[in-house]
């Protein structure tokens, strides 16, 4: 059984009934003695901009939905530029180096770092938009600090809503994680990055070989040519070069959380 105690102030103040939002404060983690913890909070801060796309309706941005975001990957999908009168709602604002991190059902493990790809755009509101602070923590590593499952199984403790499970930036950012040094930050970095790119490479070889398979086997089977598989190959990523509009950019007419 576990337990902690916990103020009436605190206790009133969280505005939570659920006893695992107070329990996970009090675990610890299994962590090597080179390693220091640190809040969320220490690591990165919220982006809190955003802006009305209706005002640019013939505009194209860079919109992130949380359908563009697959589980646990990490990887852009399903993702095309939209005009600003396609997009209803406000939006908030994001920038190359931003960690994207879907606050909406935080179990499906939603994380996007914005690269050189998208370089800046706007997202859905149910997706926090995190800062990270570069002398503490890489982004890249901030991104894959979010969906290991240490802290994926911590964020459930802080999710409220039983419809629409959210967690809140407040909540999110106390939580404490292990952080090493950046110099081993940038060689994990490194390892994981070079391992996700041949996950992008099988992924999109597994997309290509049914059609090859089967056209390989009907041109053998029905007009005697060579069975022959082509062998793996990368493709590059499309440039998608959406810039946020100048007054955006320039914090005119920027809107504030």
């Amino acid at each position: 059984m576990k337990f902690d105690l916990v103020s009436p102030a605190k206790f009133y103040d969280s505005n939570r009934w659920n006893a695992s939002f107070f329990l996970t404060e009090s675990e610890a983690y299994r962590v090597c003695e080179g390693f220091r913890m640190a809040a969320l909070g220490e690591l990165c801060s919220e982006r809190r901009e955003f802006l009305l796309p209706s005002n640019y309706p013939e505009r194209k941005f860079n919109y992130v939905g949380l359908e563009n975001i697959s589980q646990t990957t990490r990887m852009l999908v399903g993702f095309a530029p939209k005009a600003g009168a396609e997009v209803k709602s406000r939006s908030k604002v994001f920038h190359e180096g931003d960690v994207l991190y879907g606050r909406l059902r935080p179990g499906l493990n939603k994380c996007l770092l914005v690269d050189r790809v998208l370089s800046e755009g706007i997202c859905s509101t149910e997706i926090l938009v995190l800062v990270a602070n570069e002398d503490v923590v890489l982004s890249e590593y901030l991104c894959e600090l979010m969906v290991s499952v240490e802290v994926s199984r911590r964020i459930q403790c802080l999710v409220a809503g039983a419809a629409l499970p959210r967690v809140q930036a407040k909540d999110l950012l106390r939580i404490e994680v292990p952080i090493p040094d950046r110099d081993l930050q940038k060689l994990v970095v490194s390892q994981v990055r070079s391992a996700r790119q041949e996950l992008v490479k099988h992924m999109q070889r597994a997309k290509e070989l049914p059609a090859e398979i089967g056209g390989a086997f009907s041109d053998f089977a029905f007009r005697g040519a060579e069975f022959a598989i082509s062998p793996t190959r990368s493709d590059g990523q499309s440039d998608w070069n959406n810039p946020l509009p100048d007054a955006v950019r320039d914090g005119q007419r920027q809107l504030r959380l």
